[in-house]
């Protein structure tokens, strides 16, 4: 009996293409509900018109409480991986294997905790990891948090 492949993470058409991973990743969660089972996606990143990279990001792909997997689309050059962690005691931390994954991909990772609402971001090579193989990441700003800040920076540049 031959193995099931895992789903292919299509583009989703709805996706406008963004100037950032964590745009496209904040952008990805905001798309999907809550719950009990981990939910994934793939976030692409292509060249647009002006030669700069954009990245949006995949229809989700379902999972089971703690694991999920997923194939990229031909065609389409992955820049991150992204996925929910439904809330409980771990969901605000990397699990082993997702900081296993990623530093085998070489590509960040996202994970959104449900539980806090707040998105995660693990940069391979760069992000710390505990002893336990788990890794907290960086918390992600949303894009409201990100447009306050730089207007807050050029106001404090324009009343110096």
């Amino acid at each position: 009996m031959p193995d099931k492949k895992p789903p292919v993470a299509a583009l989703d058409p709805s996706c406008v293409w963004s100037p950032s991973a964590d745009e496209a990743a904040v952008k990805l969660f905001q798309t999907l509900p809550k719950g009990s089972h981990e939910q994934a996606a793939a976030i692409y990143q292509q060249t647009g018109p002006q030669g700069l990279l954009e990245y949006c990001y995949s229809l989700p792909v379902a999972g089971d409480e703690y694991n999920f997997a997923m194939r990229t689309e031909a065609g389409r050059q992955l820049a991150a991986i992204a996925h929910t962690h439904p809330a409980d005691e771990r969901s605000n931390q990397f699990s082993p294997n997702d900081v296993a994954t990623a530093d085998a991909l070489k590509r960040p990772s996202y994970i959104h905790d449900q539980g806090s609402g707040d998105i995660r971001r693990y940069d391979p090579g760069v992000s710390k990891v505990g002893r336990n193989r788990t890794a907290p990441g960086q918390i992600v700003p949303s894009r409201r948090e990100q447009l306050v800040a730089a207007y807050d920076q050029q106001a404090q540049l324009e009343a110096k």
